[in-house]
């Protein structure tokens, strides 16, 4: 990130005005959670290009890290509104939505982001995981095997449906689940604490 800054300042001292710069130092600052910067950075580019989208939703991204759930709301429908079939912002204000408990909104969001980019798993991962907020099991499961079916499924995905399997009480399709969480977890290096918590977790189904 160091390098990535230090070469963003002079890009923006060199083009003072372009909204461009501003926007990418922001984001910067928002991954290692620099707010005041990022949120300076970010007003700048939008000052500089108003209809600047990506600044406009680094913004809202921003608030939404901060839990300002309805100010993120505002800033990612502005930026929507610049680019209406963008599927990270419709995603992105789906989440917002199911932030604020608006759990039918959220679910449209993610069903157009879906429809923008229907080779992304994380767009009907994230209506499956909405839907199990709601209760709706039984649909959240139509969409996550399909998942396992149909592409190359992500821990997230595996060890969601574990947890329906598990409260279904279908003990060995939970395991199973949650077996190819954990592998899922190793291969790609994850945090040792997430694998530990996937092992907890196999562990309690044995144990009902």
């Amino acid at each position: 990130h160091e390098a990535a800054i230090k070469s963003l300042k002079r890009a923006i001292s060199l083009s003072p005005q372009s909204a461009y710069p501003h926007t990418l130092i922001a984001h910067e600052y928002l991954s290692t959670e620099e707010y005041e910067k990022a949120h300076n950075h970010f007003c700048k580019a939008i000052a500089i290009d108003q209809r600047h989208h990506n600044a406009i939703f680094g913004l809202g991204h921003l608030y939404f890290q901060q839990e300002k759930w309805k100010v993120a709301e505002t800033q990612f429908r502005k930026a929507l509104k610049l680019n209406p079939r963008n599927p990270v912002f419709l995603s992105q204000l789906g989440l917002t939505m199911q932030k604020l408990g608006r759990f039918d909104e959220a679910l449209e969001f993610f069903d157009r982001a879906s429809a923008c980019s229907p080779e992304k798993v994380t767009f009907l991962f994230r209506k499956a995981d909405c839907l199990v907020l709601m209760k709706r099991d039984e649909d959240a499961q139509k969409i996550l095997e399909h998942l396992t079916e149909t592409s190359k499924s992500e821990l997230a995905v595996h060890f969601l449906l574990g947890q329906i399997y598990k409260r279904q009480g279908h003990t060995a399709k939970a395991l199973r689940m949650f077996t190819m969480a954990k592998d899922d977890a190793i291969e790609s290096k994850s945090a040792s604490r997430i694998i530990e918590t996937i092992g907890k977790v196999q562990f309690v189904v044995v144990l009902d």
